[in-house]
């Protein structure tokens, strides 16, 4: 269950992406900035993400793996990029301690880019995104895929996360025999 001040507002600009952070990057927003994400992407064909995390607190390694995995997706299909802006001195250390300093362009609120910051100072642009409709396989995936991203952005990250990927690949087996 989500907790219902964690929270993701979304909006699509001309070519850029706009995620607004609420409460704490978890598992459970994951699946759904993976799924806007991709969309904005491949339908919008943005080349620019720019995510607003002055209210966010803190961030998971799935939540932080799907950020990877969107930041290599957009420089990969579009030549674009995924940037950071408000972040606190504690989320920006999360995303340095994973690597992920090396594939986003993170910055603190003070040093936060003015013309990105002012996407979002409006907020009716943004649209609350429903974090309830995802399901149990889809999620294990979205955690599967994110901790793998993880080490594909830092190989160093293997030795951190190698049990969880062996663990979330027998689980995602195991719902798929399920549902054969």
């Amino acid at each position: 269950m989500v907790d219902k001040n964690d929270s993701l507002k979304v909006a699509i600009l001309g070519k850029r992406a706009l995620v607004d952070v609420r409460g704490r990057g978890t598992f459970n927003l994951g699946p759904v900035l993976k799924q806007f994400g991709a969309a904005s992407v491949t339908k919008h064909q943005c080349d620019r993400i720019i995510m607003n995390m002055a209210g966010c607190e803190t961030m998971d390694s799935t939540f932080m793996g799907v950020i990877a995995g969107l930041a290599m997706r957009i420089k990969r299909d579009r030549d674009g990029s995924l940037t950071m802006v408000n972040l606190s001195e504690r989320t920006s250390q999360l995303l340095s301690t994973l690597g992920l300093d090396r594939v986003v362009s993170a910055f603190r609120a003070a040093e936060s880019p003015q013309e990105d910051v002012a996407l979002f100072e409006r907020g009716e642009d943004l649209s609350a995104v429903n974090v309830e409709a995802i399901d149990r396989a889809e999620n294990v995936k979205t955690m599967l895929d994110a901790h793998k991203d993880l080490v594909a952005v830092a190989p160093e990250n293997l030795a951190r996360f190698q049990d969880v990927i062996e663990y979330l690949n027998r689980d995602a087996v195991e719902l798929q025999d399920e549902t054969s």
